[in-house]
């Protein structure tokens, strides 16, 4: 063998010999509890770190081992971290147990009669701070002897320390981190925001967390996520795909393509059925949409002309005629509207103009709108003088507060169905118009006659 493998031998045979030591005096470290009692010495040969079995002694009067340096009872949950010594010791004694209330274990101790109490190592409890110890209400006091078994129980106060919450999105919308009092709960924040994904929840070590929960310690809470679908629109031009894209559930359209051309034809917008679409209309399914045209000539003009007049519509409550309206691909415009509507007694109409733009046509359009007869009664009941009327209103869906008019002569006030004339002179028989703040483009007719 040459030299040169002896010495590498040599080498990895010291390496060995090395990390054997450093087990042996440090990992494999072991110590010697000594055990004492009535002259007779026992070594318990324990490893580091771990625990000492209780040697037990039948006999009546043995209180307990205790540590020969510390003269306190030992307590046989403690990991051995050095060489003790432990006596056993005989006689009458009293026991001290410990109630640390969601403190940490403090464990009982026996005290020998004519020896003092010793108060052990104070408990810990999160979010809390250690005040002593309390027996029947009164907080106690070590250095005296006892004269029977007792149980003391741990005081504590609320530490105002703070701890961190913070709060990882995951990739949406920041969150500050915030500091809360230990021991109280933080606040649920607002839902954060990621395009394309819903917020789910906030999570704690991969669960969900409570926000009614005490924060104990700084906590990181992380966003979790549910991707939202994406859909397909399509915009067809006469039978042909001239542009499509994906969008997310809820999104805007955003992007249109340009407006297309056919021969002898006006484009007058795209259409998703009778529904007309913009850049502004969000999507919620897979969706088709369709180039509209009418014709250059009077045809479609003509069309709409004739479905407006046909068309009689009810209005049972108050409501706008003021609003543009599509019909067959053309623009109808109502006007010279009244800027509320009457109802009486009977149903009546009232006649409604339509300007009609179709492309470059035009024309105008009248349909009759019938407005149905009041739902409500009115009770009217008068004061000695004449000066005031009582008028209850019955029947209906009325809620809310409403009020009545006279031309310039004032207005009195309607409250819980009944309307009091409060400081207006009511004469020869008027008619007031009685408007509900749910329906504030009708006027009801109440007659003051009879």
């Amino acid at each position: 063998m040459s030299n040169k493998k002896k010495i590498i031998i040599g080498i990895l045979f010291a390496f060995v010999l090395l990390e054997a030591l450093i087990y042996f005096l440090f990992v494999n470290k072991y110590y010697i509890v000594t055990f004492k009692e009535n002259g007779k010495t026992i070594e318990e040969k324990v490893k580091k770190g771990q625990l000492v079995k209780e040697r037990v002694i039948q006999d009546k009067n043995f209180i307990g081992w205790f540590d020969e340096d510390t003269d306190l009872e030992f307590d046989f949950s403690t990991k051995i971290e050095k060489n003790i010594t432990l006596i056993a010791k005989y006689g009458e004694g009293y026991t001290i147990t410990f109630d640390s209330d969601g403190g940490d274990h403090v464990a009982s101790v026996k005290v020998l009669v004519g020896k003092k109490t010793i108060a052990p190592e104070e408990p810990k409890r999160k979010g809390y701070k250690f005040v002593g110890w309390e027996w029947n209400g009164k907080e106690y006091t070590f250095g005296e002897a006892l004269i029977e078994d007792i149980t003391l129980k741990a005081i504590w106060e609320e530490s105002d320390e703070k701890v961190t919450v913070t709060f990882d999105s995951k990739g949406g919308s920041a969150i500050e981190k915030v500091e809360v009092v230990i021991n109280h709960p933080v606040s649920k924040p607002d839902d954060p925001y990621r395009r394309g994904y819903e917020f789910v929840e906030w999570q704690l070590n991969n669960q969900a967390y409570d926000f009614s929960k005490e924060v104990l310690e700084d906590i990181t809470l992380t966003a979790v996520w549910k991707e939202k679908p994406k859909y397909k629109v399509v915009f067809m031009s006469d039978g042909v795909e001239v542009h499509s894209l994906t969008v997310i559930r809820g999104e805007k359209i955003t992007t249109m393509p340009n407006n297309p051309s056919k021969n002898g034809h006006v484009f007058v917008g795209w259409f998703s059925g009778n529904n007309q679409v913009n850049a502004d209309t969000r999507i919620y399914s897979n969706t088709t949409i369709h180039a509209g045209f009418i014709t250059t000539d009077r045809s479609n003009l003509n069309n709409a002309i004739t479905y407006i007049q046909s068309l009689h519509p009810t209005m049972e409550t108050g409501g706008s005629l003021t609003a543009n309206v599509e019909a067959l691909g053309c623009r109808v415009t109502p006007k010279n509207l009244p800027a509320t509507i009457d109802r009486v007694g009977t149903d009546t109409s009232v006649n409604v103009s339509f300007d009609i733009t179709c492309g470059n046509e035009a024309g105008s359009a009248q349909t009759s709108v019938v407005i149905k007869k009041s739902p409500y009664t009115y009770t009217k009941t008068a004061n000695s003088n004449m000066l005031n009327y009582n008028v209850t209103v019955n029947g209906g869906n009325w809620i809310g507060d409403a009020k009545l008019f006279l031309g310039n002569e004032g207005s009195f006030h309607v409250s819980s169905r009944i309307a009091v004339v409060e400081n207006g002179k009511v004469q020869n028989n008027p008619t007031f118009k009685l408007r509900f703040n749910n329906d504030p483009n009708t006027l009801y007719t109440v007659s003051f006659g009879g």
